[in-house]
């Protein structure tokens, strides 16, 4: 399957190529163009996708250190706000174990498009065929 792709991502960039050696067309000359404003869209989408984990980490220890501020020491179960402490702790381990699961895949393709970019834009462009 995956030759199959390449075999057609191959067939595309050969026609772009042969059209804009040929006919000249507007939108096929101007190609180099229009893959490095995708290029920069891509990196400036990695960097927010790196930026809102990050953020979301901040939230939860905001979270467990507001938390740990008012109730201080773990509290009995039966005591006055005791299930709001439990609420905080849990919205709070949630947040930051979602963050680190998206910051960890924020980075592999933030990686890839600030260091390969010219990958990067081939698995997009199979993605888009797809």
């Amino acid at each position: 399957m995956k030759e199959e792709l390449q075999k057609q991502l191959a067939q595309i960039i050969a026609a772009i190529h042969g059209q804009a050696s040929s006919t000249g067309d507007f939108w096929v000359e101007r190609l180099p163009s229009v893959a490095q404003q995708y290029i920069a869209y891509g990196r400036a989408q990695a960097i927010i996708d790196i930026i809102m984990p990050v953020l979301g980490l901040l939230l939860a220890a905001w979270l467990i250190k507001h938390e740990r501020m008012h109730f201080g020491a773990p509290l009995d179960i039966k005591s006055k706000g005791a299930r709001i402490s439990v609420l905080i702790n849990t919205v709070a381990a949630g947040l930051g174990t979602y963050s680190v699961i998206m910051f960890v895949n924020a980075t592999h393709a933030a990686a890839l498009v600030w260091s390969a970019p010219k990958v990067w834009l081939l698995r997009e462009l199979a993605n888009i065929i797809k």
